[in-house]
């Protein structure tokens, strides 16, 4: 288990504590690493050959926009080697980054898969830029969904032991923080989408810490880990050629918010490097 810094974080803190183990306000630090020894000592295993040797791997780091990928990298690093950013797309090309002489870790852009613009769990992952949420007060409903009730009314000043249960009381707890932060229509009308962007905005900046640790192991996936073999292969297989795949001769993945266009071979190119 890692827990990575802020993104924003200037100095930071490797704790020699597991991330199970670690107190909540260490968990809560914007500045402590947690579990770095143990990521890299994993990542050293693969670098280890048959005969004892040890040879060198480059990591890449892919996943969804703004969920972490560079601070992770900054984190291992213990300092800003990348750039991070409260917003999707900051990461815009592969960058290279050398943790020793036998790990090299690759910063890659945002990858969004298939799927449609007002996926309140994509807004939730930042995917999707705040100012073009179509539907904020879905995503806030969503929101209060994963977030526990306690954490919720002790940061937005509500009385204790609230329980936002249904749609009407979404959408009290949106009024309250429209009256909160003053978000105001002409003529002094609640500004119900404001406010609730500004709540889905402290979710994505983490102004908003919340933070679950990882379900235990059952004894079953246990058994189900141990039966699984490691292989190093020297070849990439097919589907993740890249050269194929932007030459048009790979597999193209549809991916949210990409213009079709026609590749090579006649084939639509669907992937945008966010």
């Amino acid at each position: 288990v890692f827990k990575a810094a802020h993104g924003g974080a200037k100095r930071v803190i490797h704790a020699n504590t597991s991330a199970m183990n670690a107190p909540e306000g260490l968990l809560q630090s914007t500045h402590a690493v947690v579990g770095a020894d143990e990521v890299m000592q994993l990542l050293k295993n693969y670098a280890r050959m048959k005969d004892g040797t040890k040879s060198h791997v480059t990591v890449g780091v892919v996943g969804y926009p703004n969920t972490g990928k560079s601070s992770l990298i900054n984190s291992m690093k213990r300092h800003c080697a990348v750039e991070t950013g409260g917003k999707a797309g900051v990461t815009k090309v592969m960058q290279e980054v050398q943790l020793d002489s036998k790990v090299t870790l690759v910063d890659c852009p945002g990858i969004v898969f298939e799927g449609t613009g007002s996926d309140p769990s994509l807004v939730l992952r930042n995917v999707v830029r705040v100012e073009n949420v179509t539907d904020p007060g879905a995503v806030v409903a969503a929101m209060l969904e994963k977030a526990p009730s306690e954490a919720v009314a002790s940061f937005y000043g509500l009385p204790e032991n609230t329980k936002i249960t249904n749609l009407s009381q979404v959408q009290e707890f949106i009024a309250h923080v429209a009256q909160q932060r003053g978000k105001l229509r002409r003529g002094s009308a609640l500004d119900m989408d404001s406010a609730a962007k500004s709540i889905i905005s402290d979710w994505t900046t983490g102004k908003f810490r919340y933070y679950a640790n990882p379900p235990a192991d059952s004894a079953k996936e246990d058994a189900a880990a141990a039966a699984e073999s490691i292989e190093l292969v020297t070849t990439m297989s097919a589907a993740f050629d890249i050269d194929a795949l932007f030459n048009g001769r790979g597999a193209k993945p549809a991916v949210l918010g990409a213009p079709n266009q026609r590749g090579g071979g006649g084939v639509d190119c669907d992937m945008d490097m966010l």
